[in-house]
């Protein structure tokens, strides 16, 4: 049983048969518990970056270091650890630097740290965070077919919700863009007018917006192009018949 334990140990003397009792009784502590650690960190959600992993033991424990992660047992799945330290016998961090987008993976095996008892820890619950070094892109620049006649509308999509696009974010030739307006997070719209008669382009910059971890986007593949005329046809009216005229002409 765990706990405190107390024995009284009995001294044989020299004379036959006499047994003298120990004045002061063997305390000792029965420990079985294993140690248990959990993995945290200030990061959540997405990330875009390096973040700190903090791994706390229930108790102090021996043998915890970095050598465990060339030994594949203390692990992180698409990521390296650096920065190890220990901040008490029971708290130590590390930095964990993402390689790809996706989930990056922390984990404690079994057994890599004792206690004072020597009892070997149980593994930790993993910790997972997302990372995403994937820059948004323009999925579609949409507006009108063809020929224009004066202003229009031009929508431009990104791939993913995105913040900090203003107005010169639109790449305009011929035109400039006005009103711009968001119609979701990852939508935005504005008024393009043209300079003059002919053609009119459309795009979207490199770097003109940012995704929740602060990837920019890249520049647009996507193009609106339309011709603009803007001259009213004039009507110019004639006849063969002289003048003056004696009749129907």
């Amino acid at each position: 049983e765990e706990g405190l334990s107390t024995f009284d140990i009995g001294l044989r003397s020299t004379i036959p048969d006499l047994i003298v009792a120990d004045p002061d009784p063997l305390h000792v502590i029965v420990d079985f518990t294993a140690p248990t650690a959990q993995l945290t960190s200030d990061a959540s959600g997405v990330i875009g970056g390096p973040f700190d992993i903090h791994m706390q033991f229930d108790e102090p424990v021996f043998g915890f270091n970095f050598d465990l992660f060339g030994a594949g047992r203390l692990a992180v799945q698409n990521g390296a650890m650096s920065n190890f330290e220990a901040t008490s016998l029971s708290a130590y961090r590390a930095t964990i630097t993402p390689e790809a987008s996706g989930p990056v993976r922390v984990n404690i095996s079994s057994d890599v740290a004792v206690d004072r008892a020597g009892n070997g820890n149980v593994a930790a619950q993993p910790f997972t965070i997302t990372y995403d070094n994937e820059p948004p892109s323009v999925t579609g620049i949409s507006g009108p077919d063809g020929l224009v006649n004066g202003s229009f509308t031009v929508t431009a999509t990104f791939s993913e919700s995105v913040s900090g696009f203003s107005l010169s974010g639109f790449v305009v030739t011929n035109g400039v863009a006005s009103n711009l307006q968001a119609i979701n997070s990852s939508t935005y719209s504005a008024t393009i007018t043209p300079i003059s008669d002919g053609r009119t382009s459309v795009t979207i910059s490199a770097g003109a917006a940012q995704d929740s971890v602060g990837n920019p986007n890249r520049a647009s593949i996507y193009f609106l192009i339309v011709t603009v005329d803007q001259i009213s046809p004039t009507l110019t009216l004639s006849t063969t018949a002289s003048s003056p005229a004696s009749g129907p002409f």
